[in-house]
């Protein structure tokens, strides 16, 4: 017996020695696999690519990146908290954060405004029936977010709250993100209704039905909004004077995509696997539907002279913006971080960057995006934005591009 109790000692002596003490996560050293650092700059300069700027995100413990948007000047950021992080997208500095709404409730995307006007409180039905009595504060350039049931608006500069969730609430179940005219907040309903509601007053300015639920976030241009859903349809409804639907198009299907309004075209992915296009103002036909081999549920990308469109169990289409003809496709691509120099940056199913022309789609080169997790789709500044759901930002330009300009963050690049 003495000599099993000796035995048994020097068993848990040996297994005491041999194991390190229990460690805390914050003194754990980490294992970083070195395939999952993000791409290294020489790397990157083999393929005429730098790091423009990085910054490392101060996030909440336990706080992740969800989502990554830029909008004009900034960068937006929502995280699993439903916090709106705000990021100077010029020079990777950090503006302001916000928590939209608790972690479990459903955000749309941001959008902006330039040079909106409102009361420092909403004034309701006051200030439609005596404008003249209401009292506005300067103008500022806002973002505006929606909930399912509140709408909030910011100086997007300060992070000033301008309207917050408790200001403007939905009298009906928002099923989309919206659209502004710098007064009006256009919003499709659960219920199939585009709404219009004025954040100036917290009131519903009016809505107007559909056949069924708007799907597709509506888009605003040249004093009209458009809006697509799940009835078929895709619909103009002018804004001078009294509003109204001045024509609507029939599709083979739903619109669940965000499509692209602009001077030179409504185009418009469907799931029936039909690319749109139709004019603006009067809903003419401008070229026949392009047809992929699955659903395009995935937003429309517009470049200055190319339409960029994946179609889900299909492939990356390249298309002529003024034929609707196919310039090129790729099975493997997915979504278009840039359009520079005459070259696509298309990111495949396998997180490769492949460099094409953007006129023939022939591979130049081809560049693993190791190391990040959320790619920013882009086709209208020379920029590729990338991101670590832990926080970690990434620009990344050309070697020859020289300064990111506040002019190339404007929207006007795109077709107009």
């Amino acid at each position: 017996m003495r000599v099993l109790a000796l035995l048994l000692l020097l068993a848990v002596c040996l297994v005491t020695i041999g194991c390190p003490p229990e460690s805390t996560p914050t003194n754990r050293t980490r294992i970083v696999d070195p395939s999952q650092q993000p791409v290294h700059p020489d790397v990157l300069a083999k393929v005429d690519l730098q790091y423009y700027w990085t910054l490392p995100l101060t996030l909440n413990p336990g706080e992740r990146i969800e989502r990554l948007y830029r909008l004009d000047e900034n960068l937006y950021c929502i995280t699993n908290d439903n916090y709106l992080i705000a990021i100077d997208a010029l020079r990777g500095v950090p503006k302001w954060r916000y928590q939209i709404t608790d972690p479990n409730s459903t955000i749309f995307d941001p959008v902006h405004a330039n040079e909106m006007v409102l009361t420092d409180e909403p004034v309701g039905i006051r200030g439609v029936l005596d404008p003249a009595s209401v009292e506005y504060v300067v103008a500022f350039d806002a973002v505006m977010i929606n909930t399912l049931t509140h709408l909030l608006v910011f100086d997007r500069t300060t992070g000033r709250v301008v309207r917050d969730r408790y200001d403007v609430a939905f009298g009906f179940s928002a099923n989309t993100g919206g659209a502004t005219d710098g007064e009006s907040f256009f919003v499709g309903s659960a219920e199939g209704e585009l709404v219009a509601v004025r954040p100036a007053e917290a009131i519903t300015a009016w809505e107007i039905p559909t056949d069924d639920i708007i799907t597709a976030p509506p888009q605003y241009h040249n004093n009209h909004v458009y809006a697509g859903g799940e009835d078929h349809k895709f619909y103009a409804i002018q804004l001078i004077g009294w509003q109204k639907r001045i024509w609507t198009q029939t599709v083979g299907g739903p619109i669940t995509a965000e499509f692209y309004v602009g001077n030179r075209g409504c185009y418009v992915p469907c799931e029936d696997g039909r690319i749109y296009a139709f004019e603006p103002l009067h809903g003419r036909k401008l070229w026949e539907p392009f047809i992929t081999r699955g659903p395009c549920r995935r937003p429309i990308q517009v470049a200055t002279d190319t339409i960029f469109q994946y179609a889900d169990e299909d492939r990356l289409y390249a298309i002529d913006l003024m034929t609707g003809q196919k310039r090129w496709d790729m099975p493997t691509g997915r979504k278009i971080l840039a359009v520079m120099d005459s070259k696509a940056y298309v990111l495949d199913d396998s997180q490769a960057l492949q460099i094409v022309d953007e006129m023939s789609g022939q591979v130049a080169a081809t560049l693993m995006m190791t190391g990040f997790e959320l790619f920013l789709g882009n086709t209208t500044i020379p920029a590729i934005y990338a991101a670590t759901r832990d926080g970690q930002i990434y620009c990344i330009r050309s070697l020859e591009a020289g300064h990111l300009t506040a002019e190339m963050l404007e929207a006007t690049p795109r077709p107009r």
